[in-house]
């Protein structure tokens, strides 16, 4: 897509007319929707494919199989506006796709009404991208039963893997089944039993493509629906690695396995994922096969749990790392309450859930709390520096700011500590505001094949999860639409459908030539 004009028109969501947003939807209505799901690329039936009818308010969800020829059909269907998404069978090679977008813009809909009957509605589903190749170790000869991760990266979140494949007796591997988007390359470390010290004895080590073994410096591949990526070949590294010992101590100064078993992670601090650690019954620990760099150790409750958590730095060098300790402190349970400006809604908040993040963007499964009637909610086991975040409820409620006592913590990881239930407030307000939009190509006409990101002006405000941190895709005229923007100057840059961002302090921009700002 080139560069061209933006046309970005701003918009304030007025006071609807009261209403009970969270009653149960009608089941049944007068309308139908038909239709067929196809393969994008052949136009051939998609067989035995899920198709999912949902609508978020009220809330609505059915589901149902296409036939041998990839038809389906919904009948006594309500009136409203909805998403048809397709699921092929997980045998195929296609995609989970949204009608009118594609795998990689899966948010438009259609809309019915009372007694009408939609038909011809075609889904077209995408294929998977591929990435194959060879893994060979540091003299070009092949590895065999080497484990080959698709990593996915987006920036301010920990990496996550996206299919994987192991190396055969020639060293090759085809990872298939990847959906769009960036994505790195990893050769797992096999497991190999040496005699004596095995950490003076250079080992094969955790390698990214092309040859590096930190996730910063690792090469990645944008990939599009249907992508085939052959022949890459990553050389493993053979190095020296070290061991880091030590012993995690509870509160009261005992092992930390005196209780509840806590759950024990390692990663390295930049662009690397959990892996868990195995703590003995005297609460030591071993860990080897580091390579030089910056760690952390994570040691975190049960979920739902009232144990005890802890997170300690270190560094490798070119030495072992003996004789940590960590010291652990107990999680609790953490209440709150919800406020709404100028007014609360006409019904009870119950579809609201109170969800915390990490410092690094990452959700902590397990903790999120539900909106009680009264507007109070209580975190179970909370723990570390988190930032809370509003999800679900109405689309006229929106987020005003986390307040602790006068403090806006909204986007501050904070610490929080038994004694901070009476003044955690999350303000909500019932007026929020949005922006909406076109994005015109070099012919002054509209497009549909972009992504909107909105991000603040201010550059130490870019950090993960950011309430201030959005993106949009077209709906089916080809207009973006952004909702519950909290108050503030903005930033706005319209990239290709399938490049996306999420603004961070270590970036400068959206690193695209298609980006326009305001």
């Amino acid at each position: 897509m080139k560069a061209a004009a933006l046309l970005i028109a701003a918009i304030a969501l007025l006071q609807q007319p009261p209403r009970d947003t969270w009653s149960a939807p009608p089941e049944t209505g007068t309308a139908a929707i038909r239709g067929r799901v196809v393969a994008s690329d052949t136009g051939a039936p998609i067989r035995y494919a899920t198709v999912t009818l949902s609508r978020r308010e009220p809330s609505l969800r059915r589901s149902t199989s296409t036939d041998p020829l990839g038809r389906f059909s919904f009948d006594g269907v309500p009136a409203g506006s909805f998403l048809l998404t397709a699921r092929p069978a997980a045998t195929s090679p296609y995609l989970e796709t949204t009608f009118g977008g594609s795998s990689a813009q899966p948010r438009r809909g259609i809309d019915v009404a009372d007694g009408q009957v939609v038909t011809n509605i075609e889904i077209k589903v995408d294929a998977a991208a591929t990435i194959s190749g060879r893994v060979v170790d540091d003299n070009a000869e092949p590895l065999a039963r080497i484990r080959v991760q698709a990593i996915g990266r987006s920036t301010g979140s920990r990496p996550q893997r996206l299919g994987g494949a192991e190396t055969d007796d020639q060293g090759r591997f085809r990872v298939f089944g990847l959906r769009p988007g960036v994505v790195m390359v990893l050769a797992e470390a096999p497991i190999e039993y040496t005699s004596g010290n095995a950490d003076s004895i250079p080992m094969l080590v955790d390698t990214y493509y092309p040859q590096s073994t930190s996730a910063i410096d690792a090469r990645t591949f944008r990939v599009r629906a249907g992508t085939r990526i052959d022949d890459i070949e990553l050389a493993m590294i053979r190095t020296r690695t070290f061991h880091v010992s030590g012993v995690v101590l509870n509160s009261r100064g005992l092992p930390a396995t005196d209780g509840p078993p806590p759950l024990l992670d390692h990663r390295t601090i930049l662009g690397g994922w959990a892996n868990q650690i195995h703590l003995g019954s005297d609460g030591r620990f071993t860990m080897a096969g580091l390579v030089p760099g910056a760690y952390e150790i994570v040691v975190r409750p049960q979920p739902q749990t009232a144990g005890e958590y802890a997170t300690a730095s270190f560094t490798v060098g070119d030495a072992d790392v003996d004789d940590l300790v960590i010291t652990t402190k107990p999680a609790f349970d953490l209440a709150g309450r919800v406020t709404f400006d100028p007014q609360p809604p006409e019904a009870t908040p119950g579809g609201i859930r109170i969800v915390p993040y990490t410092a690094g963007g990452e959700v902590l499964w397990g903790m999120q709390a539900t909106v009680q009637p009264d507007a109070s909610f209580t975190l179970i086991g909370i723990f570390g520096q988190v930032l809370l975040r509003p999800q679900g409820g109405p689309i006229e409620v929106g987020l005003k700011g986390v307040f602790l006592g006068n403090q806006d913590i909204t986007d501050i990881p904070t610490e929080f500590g038994p004694d901070d239930a009476a003044r955690l407030r999350i303000a909500m307000t019932t007026r929020p505001s949005a922006i909406g939009g076109l994005v015109m190509d070099d012919r002054d006409a509209p497009t549909r094949e972009y992504v909107v990101v909105l991000f603040p002006a201010d550059r130490t405000a870019w950090i993960p999860a950011s309430s201030r941190v959005q993106t949009a895709t077209p709906d089916r005229l080809g207009r973006f639409h952004l909702i519950r923007v909290r108050p503030g100057r903005y930033r706005i840059a319209a990239l290709p459908a399938f490049q996306s961002i999420e603004p961070t302090a270590n970036n400068t921009a959206p690193r695209t030539s298609s980006a326009w700002w305001i």
